[in-house]
């Protein structure tokens, strides 16, 4: 447990030291917080025997072997320790072709693998991705909370899918907070009236500390380190989109204007409060793929959104550019390193330079997730401005500075045209009165879930049969736990019945108690 916090501490604040750390034991051990394990090489060393007192420390772990050899596996069928093995509840054996529908039924997120190259990268993409999404259905109260608090902003907000091609034309620079962007930032303070500056949040601080104020900011992630970045800022007024998911607390360093973004980024709660308020327009970013998990990702559809081209990449390393993970500005004291998962896990990839560069998995699905969003636009130029880093496959590399003499040579007063747009972009007039009554009737609803799963549970008397019936037909059932039942599945497997009812309750009530 020690060895990794102090790991991922050592990864954050000193990762050029981290990187050249051994990526992983050659032995067999496992990591104390690791969830699941794929062991390629099923019979070497009496894998089992090893891995057994880690697997009786929770019965959530599991160890998958992954045998390709059929004949050796029959040559063992004689073996004590494969009888140990396939008397174990935790343990599975599978081959390479079922492993996909494995990591999507354990969307576990610190996952160990030995013996590599049978497990492709697509396969741990697919589990990064299983794991993110399960993730946030099953801690989805946190979630609630902030949509809780974020969406009686609305009424106030401006509406951000209004500004739909309404910078038809105009160049726009997308900016990262890679180590590059540090290397363009004299350039980008001549940009102010050349194109527009969309940055999102680390990216916000990096720019804020530099004395660049972006024509658009955005914020779409939910987790706590993100009002610490935000925090770093010096207070400027930047028109900053946002989805509901969003830290509520960032609200506190900024002071707008605000922009509701419809991008289907909240999900169920989101779509039906937006039905509600009879907001139906496109989404931005819902040609973005699966593998877009940065809010650089919707920084880009957001410019694309707005009709701008060309429209420039900078700052956007997707790798420890010279051992940096971020640009200046980024970082506080304050600042605690979320634990990693799969989509952490560290690479070597030949870079834009045409060198190996030290990136993790996520940067990997980012680029490859940006390139496909750009060949899906080929009416839109997209350009790469950053020096170091990862690269794209489709969007070639150009220097800022040329692209500046090439693309941005019309100076226009681009600021003064945003904050008009904005003006004409308001939320419907009764949007305070309407999200007042939905969330009245959904409060209601979850009130009324939560009896039915107490006589499901059998701590009400009352037919189950019938409170099952009435609970899938409540609003806050569709929009809240839609999915509960098969997601405590994955957690919990094969769980008594009534002891999944019970913890569906708890699940519940911890939505109930939401502020």
């Amino acid at each position: 447990m020690m060895f990794e916090k102090n790991h991922a501490l050592l990864m954050e604040r000193f990762p050029a030291l981290a990187l050249q750390l051994p990526r992983k034991s050659s032995g067999a051990t496992i990591a104390e917080r690791t969830e699941i394990v794929y062991v390629c090489e099923p019979f070497r060393k009496n894998f089992y025997e090893s891995a057994r007192p880690w697997l009786q420390g929770h019965q959530k772990r599991r160890l998958i072997f992954i045998e390709e050899d059929l004949e050796r596996l029959f040559c063992r069928l004689h073996s004590a320790t494969l009888t140990d093995a396939l008397s174990d509840p935790q343990v599975i054996f599978a081959q390479h072709e079922g492993l996909e529908a494995l990591m999507e039924k354990f969307p576990f997120e610190l996952v160990e693998v030995f013996g590599e190259e049978v497990v492709s990268e697509k396969m741990l993409q697919k589990a990064a991705l299983a794991h993110a999404l399960h993730r946030d259905r099953f801690y989805g109260h946190f979630l609630f909370s902030n949509f809780v608090h974020n969406v009686v902003r609305l009424p106030q907000s401006f509406y951000a899918n209004g500004l739909a091609k309404k910078f038809s034309g105009v160049p726009a620079i997308v900016c990262g907070a890679g180590p590059s962007l540090s290397q363009g930032i004299s350039l980008l303070k001549k940009c102010e009236n050349k194109a527009l500056l969309v940055a999102g949040g680390s990216t916000l601080a990096a720019l804020s500390a530099q004395g660049i104020c972006p024509h658009f900011g955005i914020a779409v992630d939910p987790n706590p380190e993100t009002y610490v970045r935000f925090k770093n800022m010096v207070p400027f007024e930047t028109p900053l989109l946002f989805s509901t998911r969003v830290c509520p607390d960032i609200f506190k360093t900024i002071s707008g204007p605000f922009g509701y973004m419809r991008s289907g980024i909240g999900g169920a709660l989101e779509f039906w409060i937006e039905e509600a308020l009879g907001a139906q327009e496109p989404l931005i970013g819902e040609d973005l793929s699966c593998e877009a998990m940065s809010v650089t990702a919707m920084c880009l559809a957001w410019a694309h959104f707005l009709g701008c081209s060309p429209i420039l990449l900078h700052g956007v390393d997707l790798a420890y550019t010279d051992g940096r993970r971020y640009a200046d500005g980024v970082l506080s004291k304050e600042f605690e390193p979320s634990q990693g998962g799969a989509e952490n896990l560290l690479l070597k990839r030949v870079g834009r330079k045409g060198v190996l560069v030290d990136t993790a998995l996520r940067w990997v699905m980012e680029s490859s997730s940006f390139s496909q969003f750009a060949k899906k636009h080929p009416e839109t130029v997209f350009l790469n401005t950053t020096e170091g880093g990862l690269g794209f496959s489709d969007i070639p590399y150009i220097p800022l500075v040329l692209a500046m003499d090439q693309f941005l040579t019309i100076t226009q007063p681009l600021r003064s045209q945003v904050q008009m747009e904005i003006a004409r972009s308001a939320m419907p007039s009764n949007s305070a009165e309407v999200i007042g009554l939905q969330m009245r009737w959904l409060r209601e609803s979850l009130a009324r879930v939560i009896e039915h799963l107490k006589v499901c549970a059998g701590m009400e008397a009352g037919s189950s049969a019938l409170a099952e019936i009435e609970l899938k037909e409540e609003l806050a059932y569709r929009s809240l736990f839609y999915d509960t039942e098969s997601v405590l599945e994955k957690e919990f497997g094969s769980m008594e019945p009534r002891l999944r009812w019970h913890r569906f309750l708890e699940l519940a009530q911890s939505y109930s108690s939401v502020g």
